[in-house]
């Protein structure tokens, strides 16, 4: 089983070459020496968060998928989709209450309430 130093290393370079950048411009763009860069995919150092981020930015690879994988990405859409779910259920929930209020008379405009409650 490969390590996950290693699997974060074989990802980097998987997601420079999918965007057809060199090791150079990497390593221009993250303001470090090619040699630094050269470490991080052959996986000889670890890259720090801030790091990772934005190669994650320039590869247009998303953070998640350089530590877990195409799992990563699974959990991203999988966490999307559970907001959706929470919106859309929000939403239902409050155009009935709306649609309640509404049917029975309760929902006055605020100009009217204003007035029908100034001392």
């Amino acid at each position: 089983m490969t390590d996950p130093k290693t699997k974060i290393a074989a990802r980097i370079k998987e997601a420079r070459e999918w965007k057809g950048l060199t090791q150079v411009h990497m390593a221009q763009q993250l303001k470090v020496a090619r040699q630094t860069y050269l470490d991080l995919e052959t996986g000889k150092t670890e890259p720090k968060v801030r790091l990772l981020s934005e190669i994650s930015e320039i590869t247009e690879r998303p953070l998640t998928w350089f530590v877990y994988g195409d799992e990563g990405i699974e959990i991203l859409e999988s966490e999307y989709k559970e907001e959706m779910i929470d919106y859309y259920n929000f939403s239902a929930a409050y155009l009935t209450l709306l649609a309640i209020l509404f049917c029975s008379n309760v929902l006055i405009s605020p100009v009217l309430w204003r007035s029908t409650h100034v001392r």
